[in-house]
């Protein structure tokens, strides 16, 4: 009995062992791979995330698009929070997409550039200015054929669109008060 022990044991620790090392591993491709790609996985402030919501005044009539979705956050507090029952998240990286399946939110592994729009009617997008500057004639296009639909930008402005509305929210996490742009 002692010797089946002495070989299970070390067993279970090399599995363990690589386990960890796989995790890490993903982790670490998901990360570098977010930057090749150039949109690294920042998850953003809850407060700033509400405020985003309440500013494009999303309801359970809303269908809300993620682009670049993470682990779904914005999604499932969409969904408690404001009974937004159509929701979708596109999310590139498979770290994040994983959480995102892991947290039961409905997510796509697609590029947030091959996107079909037309079935929405609220964008939200949390993403850096250059990602932002590269899907500008995308979201200029959405808006121009669905006038009453919205997209909201917390943090960074979409610099060729024209805000309806600007709030200003604090972000726990940069320590002072960033813009959320209404587009």
């Amino acid at each position: 009995m002692i010797q089946i022990i002495l070989i299970i044991i070390p067993v279970i620790l090399v599995f363990i062992f690589l386990l960890l090392v796989f995790w890490l591993g993903l982790v670490l491709f998901s990360s570098f791979y977010s930057d090749f790609v150039g949109a690294p996985y920042i998850q953003n402030d809850d407060k700033v995330i509400m405020e985003s919501l309440k500013l494009a005044k999303v309801s359970s009539k809303t269908k809300l698009i993620d682009l670049g979705s993470g682990n779904g956050k914005v999604l499932r507090m969409a969904q408690k929070y404001f009974n937004v029952k159509n929701v979708l998240g596109y999310e590139l990286a498979p770290w994040p997409y994983l959480l995102s399946k892991f947290n039961k939110t409905k997510t796509i592994r697609k590029s947030l550039f091959d996107v079909d729009l037309s079935k929405c009617n609220v964008i939200y997008v949390y993403l850096l200015p250059k990602i932002l500057k590269k899907l500008t004639k995308k979201l200029a296009d959405f808006k121009k054929e669905n006038p009453n639909a919205k997209i909201v930008s917390p943090v960074f402005e979409i610099k060729e669109l024209k805000p309806l509305k600007v709030i200003k929210c604090y972000h726990k996490g940069f320590k002072k008060d960033v813009s959320i742009f209404l587009y």
